[in-house]
């Protein structure tokens, strides 16, 4: 993760013209690195609108039914966040990504976190990552279980009787009436 606060750059320092020198090299490095993937992306795309182009030619009603029906341009615009207009955000001392978050795998938090953001492909728990979808659906089925149980064993009236043996009037009146 990218701290804000290791990039900050002073001038006014004793050393001001050895950090100059760091700071317009990196940013020739970052150029670089930016170009050549630039171009790998240019090389990727080509290669695949040309399998497209191919497809259309030989097969071009099944490959139109294929198109219409496992794509979806409003949907793959809102994962993608295409035309978000800030890419990058600080937050907190922090770079946090907002273009494409379906690409990005989520920070484990903890061992056992397992929050991540909306369009999160993986999710982290237990010190691996898990694919969402079956994640998700084992959480929903443990609950679905639980819930059962709860519901077959009557452990919800069993709590709530166990609770109602406390006299809450007694405790209010302690906590909320001055003495």
């Amino acid at each position: 993760m990218l701290i804000v606060s290791n990039f900050n750059i002073r001038i006014h320092s004793p050393r001001s013209h050895i950090v100059y020198n760091v700071a317009i090299s990196t940013r020739h490095y970052l150029n670089n690195l930016n170009k050549y993937y630039d171009s790998v992306f240019f090389q990727n795309n080509l290669r695949k609108e040309q399998i497209k182009e191919r497809m259309l030619k030989s097969q071009p009603h099944k490959t139109r039914n294929l198109m219409n029906s496992y794509h979806n341009e409003r949907l793959a615009e809102m994962v993608k966040k295409a035309f978000e207009k800030n890419p990058i955000l600080e937050y907190k001392q922090e770079l946090i990504q907002q273009f494409q978050p379906i690409f990005l795998d989520p920070y484990p938090e903890s061992y056992l976190g397992f929050r991540t953001h909306f369009f999160a492909p993986r999710k982290w728990f237990a010190g691996r990552y898990f694919d969402t979808f079956n994640f998700n659906l084992t959480i929903v089925w443990f609950m679905t279980l639980v819930l059962y149980f709860t519901l077959h064993f009557k452990a919800l009236k069993r709590i709530i009787d166990s609770v109602s043996v406390i006299n809450l009037k007694k405790i209010f009146k302690f906590l909320f009436i001055k003495h």
